[in-house]
């Protein structure tokens, strides 16, 4: 699922956490001014993270993005 804001400068992704992010930090997907995670739904609550929260497996995340850094993203992901 995405969400476009503007005209397309900035996206919010819905993204089921790839296995190879389990146990791996925020601020390890993170960029700053490109890529933010802005909440985390994992066993049926919603939280914004810190940059020092670890990935669960089978978290749903929400992550903001510049359409500069949507590839980037992907990339880091493994997916799409």
């Amino acid at each position: 699922i995405e969400y476009v804001f503007g005209s397309g400068e900035v996206e919010m992704m819905e993204v089921t956490l790839p296995l190879r992010l389990e146990n791996k930090l925020v601020k390890e997907l993170e960029i700053s001014g490109g890529i933010k995670v802005s909440a985390i739904f994992r066993e049926n609550n919603v939280f914004i993270p810190n940059p020092g929260t670890i990935f669960n497996k089978d978290d749903i995340l929400y992550i903001t993005v510049s359409h500069d850094s949507i590839s980037k993203l992907r990339n880091m992901l493994g997916a799409f």
